[in-house]
C-alpha cells in the first residue's frame, strides 16, 4: 500500500500459543538478513480504545510465515543473552547487545513502545552490514 510493504505471517498477539494470520507491515528492507514487522491495532477491537503497536522478527531459518513476537519469552527477559545469540556471526554487535550499550538494549519492564522498534532497527541494520 503505497510505499509501505505489508506481508503475511503468523503472529501469537497474546504470546498465549494462538497463532494468526495477519497481514504485518515490514519495517526493514527486503533484503535484511533479519525482518521487523509491526502490527498497528486501531483500538476499536480492544476495552480502552487505545491503538496498540507490537513488533514481531523473522529470523534466519525462519518459515515463510514464521514470526516471533520481541515481547515473547524468545526475547524477553535477558534480550541481551538473546539477541546477541542471534547475531552472533558478528561478534562486534553481539558484544555491544550483550555489555547493554546504549541504544542496543531492551529492558524487561519498558513504558516506551517507540524503543522496540529503534533498538531492533539499529541491531538490524548493523547486523545486515557485518560480513
Amino acid at each position: 500500500m503505497g510505499t509501505a510493504f505489508y506481508a503475511l505471517k503468523t503472529v501469537d498477539i497474546n504470546m498465549n500459543g494462538i497463532q494468526r494470520l495477519l497481514f504485518l507491515k515490514r519495517l526493514t528492507p527486503d533484503s535484511s538478513r533479519i525482518h521487523l514487522y509491526e502490527l498497528h491495532e486501531s483500538g476499536q477491537g480492544n476495552p480502552t480504545g487505545e491503538s496498540l503497536y507490537s513488533y514481531y522478527l523473522s529470523l534466519p531459518g525462519f518459515g515463510p510465515l514464521e514470526t516471533m513476537n520481541t515481547r515473547g519469552s524468545r526475547m524477553i527477559p535477558s534480550f541481551e543473552v538473546k539477541m546477541s545469540e542471534i547475531v552472533a556471526d558478528c561478534p562486534a554487535l553481539a558484544e555491544k547487545i550483550s555489555g547493554k550499550e546504549k541504544g542496543y538494549f531492551i529492558p524487561f519492564v519498558s513504558f516506551g513502545s517507540k524503543k522496540y522498534p529503534e533498538v531492533l532497527l539499529r541491531i538490524i541494520d548493523e547486523y545486515n552490514q557485518c560480513h
